[in-house]
């Protein structure tokens, strides 16, 4: 859903606001690519910047010179010399890479992206943030030719998974028949292992180390409610990206119960359908499903119940790439005021999330603000979450080496909320955790930055999580309709359901 458009600065930053907002600044150290990306067709790019602190900012870039222009992305906030080592390992057949110039790997991946949108492919949605680890495609760079296609068509190398047929429609739609179209045979060249390396990285796009191995339950396979206008409001293109006001009075003036069943029907039912495409084909559609989960997220918790927070907090279980598809900024914004709003101040089982095993770190990590929101609506429970702190950063101490349940992002989450509640007590425990190295400073910066801000932040930042409580519905779409997107907008305004809702059950 809409992204949030960013204020005044923060101390705080995440990985993806630091790669936005600095990575440019900082030199480019190393180009690869390689060796035999001419003959394949193909080019595994790799380009790093060097951070002031001496790590790398790492981007990767899978690059189909044939037809789909960049077909995968990938970044590495804070990298190392041996994360470029094990990319070369792996990146090609042979796993040889070579220098490459910048200005010849710049005009490589724009050239490659210029000619797939020919064809109607637009770049992997991973390349909307890896595109800031490369200079801005600007007549600055003088330019280079190269060659795209094969024999001057656009050329579809269909995999062993096929999930590449899916761009046939696309290209007929935009080239008619001049495109061709290799499928996979007998000797098609792939990995004897692909099938279970794809089923280890079933899920991506965060950035946490940790893999997310969550078996989710199952969801149901049909849609059936009782009252008709709330699938109507939902699945409208006309309500992308808010409710109106007429609609969110007659669900609360509905039985609880029955408001809560069906608005609980419609998200378990998007939530298994949004698997399903994902697991199938490893990429999401825009489409109208993406706003009846988000209505029903925000209007789940309006109501409140054990139900709502039971399924909430299945919302927060996604992977990443579909937390982010159906979700985005939303995450980050109201989550954590949504989280701890639909459990009614209780911390226990916002605690327990963060504690879970197996899913996707960067969502987890935004539940760390709900505890400042604790601390905001009632001071006196400040100790309360002290003390939460303080098992944490022990526990801190032995799960990061080990890479189980927290990272060093996670620590950076944990001390940003120490500083919004100014627990000047934690500080050895913090000292602690920087010393051992396992504190991500893009999140709030070395020690001596965190410091001045648990001794002397807090103040606006726990007015502003104060204000979020108890969370609103209505405040949220007027936050919600400042900030869609021109895509968004445009799906809004065509005035037509992208999915009907015949195949509906109603009681």
């Amino acid at each position: 859903m809409a992204k949030k458009k960013k204020g005044a600065a923060q101390v705080k930053i995440s990985p993806e606001k630091y790669v936005k907002e600095r990575s440019r600044k900082f030199p480019i150290v190393q180009c690869l690519i390689n060796k035999n990306w001419k003959e394949a067709g193909e080019g595994n790019i790799l380009i790093a910047r060097q951070r002031p602190d001496g790590d790398l900012i790492i981007g990767m870039y899978l690059v189909d010179l044939y037809c789909m222009g960049v077909k995968d992305a990938f970044v590495i906030a804070k990298g190392t010399q041996e994360d470029i080592d094990r990319f070369a390992e792996g990146a090609s057949e042979g796993g040889e890479m070579e220098p490459i110039s910048y200005n010849e790997a710049h005009n490589l991946i724009y050239g490659a992206i210029e000619f797939a949108e020919e064809g109607g492919i637009e770049p992997h949605p991973d390349f909307e943030l890896a595109e800031y680890i490369l200079e801005e495609d600007t007549d600055d760079i003088p330019l280079i030719e190269f060659e795209y296609g094969h024999n001057g068509k656009h050329l579809l190398v269909v995999g062993p998974s096929g999930k590449e047929r899916k761009y046939i429609s696309v290209l007929h739609n935009h080239l008619g028949d001049k495109y061709d179209v290799i499928e996979p045979s007998d000797d098609f060249p792939y990995h004897d292992d692909e099938e279970d390396y794809n089923q280890e990285h079933k899920y991506g796009g965060g950035w946490s180390d940790l893999p997310y191995t969550y078996q989710h339950p199952d969801f149901p396979e049909k849609l059936s409610i009782r009252h008709r206008f709330i699938a109507e409001a939902f699945y409208s293109n006309n309500n992308y990206y808010s409710l109106p006001e007429d609609v969110i009075n007659r669900i609360m003036a509905l039985p609880h119960d029955e408001a809560v069943a069906d608005i609980n029907a419609i998200a378990l039912y998007e939530i298994g359908r949004g698997y399903d495409e994902y697991d199938e084909s490893g990429e999401l559609t825009v489409g109208n499903d993406q706003s009846a989960l988000l209505h029903s997220a925000v209007m789940l918790t309006q109501l409140g119940g054990k139900v709502a927070e039971d399924t909430l907090f299945e919302m927060m279980r996604m992977p990443f790439d579909m937390a982010d598809y159906y979700f985005s900024d939303i995450v980050s914004e109201y989550f954590s005021a949504m989280l701890y709003s639909v459990g009614e101040g209780k911390l226990d089982r916002i605690v327990e999330y963060l504690y879970e095993k197996g899913l996707s770190r960067e969502i987890q990590d935004s539940a760390f603000s709900s505890l400042s929101i604790a601390v905001a609506v009632d001071p006196s429970r400040r100790d309360e979450v002290i003390d939460i702190l303080r098992r944490m950063f022990k526990d801190m101490k032995e799960k990061i080496p080990a890479k189980e349940v927290w990272t060093d992002e996670s620590a950076g989450y944990a001390v940003a909320l120490a500083a919004d509640i100014r627990a000047v007590e934690l500080l050895p425990e913090i000292k602690e955790l920087y010393d051992l190295d396992l504190v991500d400073p893009t999140v709030i910066g070395e020690y001596g930055e965190a410091e001045s801000e648990v001794r002397n932040g807090g103040g606006e930042d726990l007015r502003r999580a104060a204000a979020e409580y108890p969370f609103d519905v209505r405040a949220f779409y007027n936050w919600n309709r400042e900030y869609f997107s021109e895509e968004e907008e445009s799906l809004a305004d065509t005035g037509k359901d992208i999915r009907p809702i015949d195949d509906v059950e109603f009681a």
